[in-house]
């Protein structure tokens, strides 16, 4: 039975050539860039570097979620990196998923806005937290919490408090060392 020249996997029935013999789908997928290019053409060689350059690849971009503050912000401790999924419901602006390190943290603010309405006299308010990143360029994302005012007294407001303090709480203990940058 034939095998896989990358992989040295038993080659089943659907299998791709090469100029030097033939791959597997799973390799054909990495080498063929997302099956986006033939590989027909190609020799061992040209084959061996797409598939190493795309392992070292998928090193530097893998990111290991350690802890997490629900989906709001994610902790990689053991590559020293946090993620801010920018979800559209706690995100103003249209942002892809971003990947910082730890050591470019500068402060944490937690803003709550408060207003009141005189015709019920209910006091309503917002909840943001801003994390300021220190970059040649300063940099500042704001996760809110509670976008639209809703009443302080509520249960999902002082729910929005306490993952508020959370994040603040995680950020500052990575500023201070507590785990190491």
């Amino acid at each position: 039975m034939r095998k896989c020249l990358l992989c040295n996997a038993p080659l089943k029935f659907i299998k791709f050539k090469c100029r030097d013999g033939h791959v597997c789908k799973s390799c054909y997928e990495i080498v063929s860039l997302n099956f986006t290019q033939t590989i027909k053409s190609k020799s061992y060689e040209e084959l061996i570097q797409l598939y190493k350059h795309h392992d070292i690849f998928q090193e530097e971009n893998s990111f290991e979620i350690t802890r997490k503050i629900n989906q709001l912000i994610l902790f990689d401790d053991s590559r020293k990196r946090f993620c801010l999924p920018n979800h559209p419901k706690y995100s103003n602006e249209n942002l892809k998923p971003e990947i910082f390190p730890f050591s470019i943290i500068g402060c944490c603010t937690i803003i709550e806005d408060e207003e009141i309405l005189n015709e019920k006299n209910k006091c309503l308010g917002t909840i943001k937290v801003t994390i300021f990143m220190k970059q040649e360029n300063p940099v500042s994302r704001d996760i809110y919490l509670v976008k639209n005012p809703i009443e302080i007294n509520s249960i999902a407001f002082k729910t929005m408090q306490i993952l508020a303090r959370k994040i603040k709480e995680e950020i500052e203990t990575i500023q201070n060392g507590v785990i190491s940058c």
